[in-house]
């Protein structure tokens, strides 16, 4: 397993993760999500991409990640990897009923993750080091 349980406990005790893409010429573009669904160990799948340009640029570049943090800021993780849209598969249909129980709407996009990596972003002498995956 290369997400921890903690990681994945704070994702899912938060209503809000951050998102980041780039685009071609290495503009970033961060958005907050809050569909967002475990699917598997490292893997998880957003519901909704808000913006024309997090669309693009997964399109684009599929090196993403997505930021987590407790209360005051004092616990968070980075978590790494590579993205990809899904039409019809399983993973659509996951995030359809999971969002089916709160909304009405089918999501307009499914975003698939796969994390690589893993960054502790906590206070503290620790910050910013890897603590699961490889270097991106």
């Amino acid at each position: 397993m290369l997400v921890s349980k903690r990681a994945k406990e704070m994702v899912n005790e938060g209503k809000i993760i951050a998102f980041a893409t780039c685009d071609r010429e290495g503009w970033p573009d961060v958005v907050p999500i809050l569909q967002h669904y475990w699917i598997d160990e490292d893997v998880i799948v957003i519901g909704d991409l808000p913006l024309k340009a997090s669309h693009d640029n997964v399109l684009n570049n599929r090196h993403v990640c997505t930021s987590v943090w407790g209360n005051g800021l004092g616990e968070g993780y980075k978590l790494e990897g590579k993205a990809r849209y899904e039409i019809n598969r399983p993973e659509r249909d996951y995030a359809k009923n999971e969002i089916r129980k709160t909304k009405p709407n089918d999501p307009k996009e499914t975003v698939v993750i796969n994390f690589t990596g893993v960054c502790d972003i906590s206070r503290g002498s620790n910050a910013g080091e890897l603590i699961m995956g490889e270097e991106s």
